[in-house]
């Protein structure tokens, strides 16, 4: 008790967020692989805990039972080529399987059963407001609730194989590491939120927005490093956001600093999100000498911030080192140089004791020639950020509607094209008023559209294949889920003073309160029209498209007619972003409670034994594939 009195508010509700983010997500998924390019992290998670080498696949994932690689790997030679930043943090996970052994499904029912006393015990003892419910203590409440759900699933129970040589537990261990990092996105995004907006229930709104209109929650139920990727990035955008209100060297050294962490995991965007903040925070700090606010002895000490980027790519170096022989060649580009037929310096085969021999051998740089390390690094930058692919028609697929059929930018964030439309009108409106669009979050509001370019930037390369390839566009145009975030944020300071934002605390509770009903309601639905669910052919996307164009016309239409009219929010103002969110989430989740069965692989069923029988009794029925 003494430990959470000296706990502030804000931390509670920290982690009152990771709880229930670990809770719902735990809940609705099942750990299994979505895509085969999660072969590649399982298998460097089962060569890290076994202590193998992590270069070349040893044949637990991707390969036939008779050891000939799949063709995923053939096309590769056998080549592990991600970042094992993944595969590391994954590892606790792993060693938490090894400790439970044959039990840890039931390991992890139990913790899960506990979440809803915790979250009652927690904001019972922070919020003494919330701790009853009609006179019942929310304690009571919390503990009868997990007791239930722990007994109800015990009734149904069995073990994941954990004994066996093929048992999935790499899978198990990095989708649950996943569930992990999204929970904590969603403190991260908190934080960020309390910086940016007036009070605790804006910043838990705007928190809500971004589980529910991005893919994070869909990515935080697969072996994909995306989330992974989101988060670092969140922690970026945290620590700049400090910045630009304090001005404190530490800030900015911890935001280059996980920059670098960022080019570790996905050099791409890491690479172009370092040159596009890079060039803003020295203009910045030179906007600031400009105006004699400081001096220019202390504006190269502010730069320096600049050089902590090295120390926290060393992972990356590392990794490349370890992979390709050079520090400075990514595993990525130089699996597309060998393909390409350039020349290397230096190979060495795989000794034949590590694979089987029907698995294909592969070759990999190992060279300390200065010229060629400069003309890698060279080839790397050129590659991730001067190499520019556009085409109008790509441009608005991934915007709108992707040629693939699934979901483009706008109709995953709709709150962005919301933000978008109504912009010149708010600028106009705040312009009469003699106010800023951006009220006093101007530097942080172009902070973000610099970022959210800095992800346009890192795949401008491949925007054709992302509008027309189905692995590059599936279910959302996933290389552009890191832009999820600084887009709901950017939007929201542009909306937050428009009749649709103008009750934070109804907002919450209409949000919470219709999901409960609707989330259900839309997800029946949608498998009564379409009874055939295939993600090649996207029949359920229709109906979101549909739901999610409708809606965003309403909220523009309603925020012109009450900003027109001056007209104060009331009940019908506080309706519209309640509706997108829950719809956008509705989609996330169907996705989630409808793949895993049905798509995934080389996985295991639901986590949740309870969620397993209701898919199967209720669910399974009704649909094809």
């Amino acid at each position: 008790m003494r430990f959470f009195s000296g706990l502030s508010q804000d931390t509670i509700i920290c982690i009152i967020l990771f709880l229930t983010g670990l809770f719902i997500i735990t809940a609705l998924s099942s750990p299994g692989l979505y895509l085969n390019d999660e072969w590649i992290p399982v298998n460097q998670v089962h060569q890290l805990d076994i202590g193998h080498q992590i270069t070349f696949n040893e044949g637990k994932y991707g390969v036939y039972k008779n050891g000939t690689p799949a063709p995923y790997f053939a096309e590769l030679n056998n080549l592990l080529k991600y970042s094992v930043a993944l595969p590391l943090i994954s590892l606790p996970s792993m060693k938490l399987i090894h400790f439970w052994g044959d039990n840890f499904r039931l390991a992890l029912v139990a913790a899960w059963a506990c979440i809803p006393f915790l979250i009652a015990f927690l904001v019972s003892h922070r919020f003494p407001e919330y701790a009853s419910l009609r006179s019942i203590r929310i304690t009571i409440l919390g503990a009868v609730a997990g007791i239930l759900l722990f007994m109800l699933n015990l009734f149904v129970y069995s073990p994941f194989v954990y004994s066996t040589p093929d048992a999935p537990v790499e899978v198990a261990a990095v989708c649950f590491t996943n569930h992990v990092l999204f929970a904590f996105l969603l403190t991260i995004t908190y934080l960020i939120g309390r910086r940016i907006f007036d009070g605790r229930l804006q910043a838990l709104f705007v928190t809500l927005t971004v589980a529910a209109c991005s893919s994070y929650f869909f990515w935080g139920t697969t072996g994909k490093d995306h989330i992974a990727s989101a988060v670092v990035f969140a922690i970026v955008l945290y620590f700049f956001i400090r910045y630009l209100q304090s001005y404190r060297y530490r800030d900015a050294a911890c935001g280059f600093l996980f920059i670098g962490v960022l080019v570790w995991l996905r050099p791409e965007a890491g690479f172009s999100v370092f040159l596009c903040t890079g060039i803003f925070f020295i203009a910045v700090i030179l906007f600031r000498v400009q105006q004699s606010k400081v001096s220019v002895k202390h504006a190269c000490s502010q730069i320096s911030a600049i050089l902590f980027t090295g120390l926290g790519a060393i992972p990356f170096f590392i990794n490349n080192l370890l992979i390709t022989g050079n520090p400075l060649m990514p595993v990525l580009l130089y699996h597309d140089k060998t393909i390409s037929g350039s020349t290397i310096i230096k190979t060495m085969e795989v000794p034949s004791t590590i694979i089987s021999s029907q698995v294909v051998t592969s070759n990999t740089i190992v060279t300390t020639n200065p010229l060629v390390v400069v003309g890698d690094l060279i080839t790397t930058v050129g590659q991730y950020i001067f190499t520019i692919n556009l085409n109008p028609e790509d441009i608005l697929g991934i915007l709108f509607f992707p040629a693939t059929g699934s979901s483009g930018v706008f109709l995953v964030c709709p709150v962005a094209l919301i933000a978008l439309v109504m912009a010149p009108v708010l600028f106009f409106w705040k312009r009469e008023d003699g106010t800023s669009i951006s009220g006093n979050n101007t530097r942080i509001t172009v902070f973000l559209l610099v970022a959210i370019f800095a992800i346009f930037l890192a795949y401008f390369r491949i925007f054709h294949d992302m509008n027309t390839n189905w692995a590059s566009g599936s279910p959302d145009i996933r290389y552009f889920s890191l832009m999820y975030l600084p887009l709901v944020l950017v939007s929201m300071i542009l909306l937050k003073k428009t009749a649709l934002l103008a009750h934070p605390k109804k907002l919450i509770v209409n949000t919470a309160g219709l999901s409960i009903i609707l989330v259900p309601l839309i997800i029946v639905t949608s498998i009564l029209v379409f009874s055939v669910f295939s993600t090649f052919t996207f029949n359920y996307y229709k109906l979101f498209h549909i739901l999610v164009s409708g809606e965003i016309i309403l909220s523009i239409v309603i925020v012109t007619y009450y900003h027109s009219l001056g007209r104060k929010a009331d009940w019908i103002s506080d309706l519209p972003l309640p509706l997108l969110l829950i719809t956008v989430f509705a989609w996330q989740v169907l996705l989630v409670f409808l793949m895993s069965p049905v798509i995934k692989f080389n996985g295991y069923s639901f986590w949740i034994p309870g969620t397993d029988v209701l898919y199967h009794f209720f669910i399974s029925s009704s649909i094809s594939v």
